[in-house]
C-alpha cells in the first residue's frame, strides 16, 4: 500500500509517455539501414521534381503578390476616390459659399440702390417743388395767365370784328363808289318825260332799281371821262393783250422768236457754291447756340449734387488765350506765303463747265 500512493497521476502519465519514446526510438535504431536508403531514395526523388516544384512555387508566389498588388492598388484607387470625393466636396462647399456670397452681396445691392433711388426721387422731388417748381407758385401764376389769355382774347376778338367791320364798310364803300361812277357813266340813259330809258321798261310794274340810281347822281363832264380813261390806261387796267402777229419765217440762220424769248427770260443757273451763303456754317452754329440756350432747362449752371459751393475749375490748356492751333482742325495744309512766286492765291475749286449746262437744249 505504500508504493501505490509513492508518484501522483501526472508522474504517472510522463513514465508512459518516456516508455513509448523509448520505443520508437529502438525501433527506429533497428531499421536505421532502411532510413539511410530511404532519405537517399527521397533526396533523389525531391531532386527529380526540384525544378518543377520550384516553377510551381514561382507562379504562386506571382499569383499571390499579384493579387496582393492588385488589392492594394484597389485599396489605393478607393482612398484616392475617396480623397478626392472629400476634396471636391470641400471644393463645392467653398465655391458654393463665395457663389452665395456674391449672389446676397449683389442682392443687398440692388435693394440699396433701390432704396437710394427711391430717397433720391424724393428728395429731388422735393427740393424740385420747393425751390425750382413752387406748385402753388405756378397755380398762381396758370390762374393769371388764364386770365391775361383771356383778356388777350377779348381785345383779340373786339380787334378781329373792328378789322371785318372796316372790311365791310371799305367794300360797301367800294360798290357804293363803283355804281356811283358806273352811273354818271351811264347817266345819259336815264328816263325822259317822253322817252322811258333802258332800265324804265313800260311792261314793269316798278322802274329798276339803277334807274332810281341815275336820276339821283349827276352826268360826268367829258374832261374827268378823258381823265379816267387815261388813268386806266397809265395803270394798265382793262387793257387786252393782242395775239402775235401771224408772220412768214424770215429766210436765213435766224431761230425762233420763241427760242430767243426764253433765252431771255431764263433764269441765272447759279453753281452751288455760289448759292450757299458764304457764312452759312456760322449761321447755322450760332442758331444751335441759340437752339440750345432756349431750350434748355434752367440757367444756372450745373454743379454737382455733393460739393454745391465749389465751382468748376477748367484746366491750364482750355483757360488760356492762347486756344487750339488751326492745323488739324480748320486746315490740314500748312503755307508760308513768304516763299510764294505769284501774288495770285491757289484755287482749290474749279469753275463750273458751260458744256455741261447745255445738255438737253437746244439754245
Amino acid at each position: 500500500m505504500g508504493k501505490r500512493f509513492l508518484f501522483s497521476s501526472d508522474d504517472a502519465a510522463k513514465i508512459g509517455f518516456d516508455k513509448k519514446i523509448m520505443a520508437s526510438f529502438v525501433k527506429l535504431w533497428c531499421s536505421k539501414h532502411r532510413l539511410i536508403d530511404d532519405l537517399i531514395d527521397a533526396t533523389r526523388e525531391a531532386e527529380k521534381y526540384r525544378d518543377t516544384e520550384y516553377r510551381a512555387v514561382v507562379v504562386i508566389q506571382s499569383w499571390y503578390r499579384g493579387v496582393r498588388v492588385k488589392a492594394l492598388i484597389k485599396h489605393l484607387h478607393q482612398a484616392a476616390s475617396i480623397i478626392q470625393r472629400c476634396f471636391r466636396a470641400f471644393r463645392a462647399r467653398k465655391t458654393y459659399r463665395i457663389k452665395l456670397k456674391e449672389a446676397v452681396t449683389k442682392m443687398e445691392w440692388k435693394y440699396y440702390y433701390n432704396m437710394a433711388t427711391i430717397i433720391q426721387k424724393t428728395w429731388r422731388g422735393y427740393w424740385t417743388r420747393k425751390y425750382e417748381f413752387n406748385y402753388y407758385a405756378r397755380k398762381k401764376y396758370l390762374e393769371g395767365l388764364a386770365l391775361k389769355n383771356e383778356f388777350v382774347r377779348h381785345r383779340l376778338e373786339e380787334v378781329g370784328r373792328k378789322l371785318k367791320e372796316e372790311v365791310e364798310q371799305n367794300q360797301k364803300n367800294e360798290e357804293q363808289k363803283e355804281l356811283y361812277e358806273n352811273a354818271s357813266r351811264l347817266h345819259y340813259l336815264v328816263s325822259t318825260h317822253q322817252i322811258p330809258g333802258v332800265y324804265n321798261s313800260p311792261f314793269n310794274r316798278y322802274p329798276n332799281q339803277m334807274e332810281n340810281h341815275l336820276r339821283e347822281v349827276k352826268m360826268a363832264s367829258l374832261r374827268s371821262q378823258s381823265y379816267t380813261q387815261k388813268n386806266n390806261l397809265s395803270n394798265g387796267g382793262n387793257i387786252v393783250v393782242l395775239p402775235p402777229l401771224q408772220t412768214t419765217k424770215q429766210q436765213g440762220p435766224f431761230r425762233s422768236p420763241e427760242n430767243v424769248v426764253t433765252q431771255r427770260n431764263k433764269e441765272i443757273n447759279l453753281s452751288l457754291r455760289a448759292e450757299t451763303a458764304y457764312t452759312s456754317a456760322d449761321d447755322t452754329r450760332r442758331y444751335m447756340k441759340q437752339l440750345e440756350k432756349r431750350m434748355r432747362i434752367q440757367d444756372k449752371p450745373f454743379q454737382p449734387f455733393s460739393h454745391r459751393t465749389i465751382p468748376y475749375e477748367p484746366t491750364l490748356h482750355g483757360s488760356t488765350s492762347y486756344g487750339r492751333i488751326a492745323y488739324g482742325t480748320d486746315h490740314f495744309r500748312e503755307t508760308d506765303h513768304d516763299l510764294d512766286k505769284h501774288d495770285k492765291p491757289f484755287q482749290s475749286v474749279t469753275g463750273k463747265i458751260e458744256i455741261f449746262d447745255k445738255i438737253g437744249k437746244t439754245y
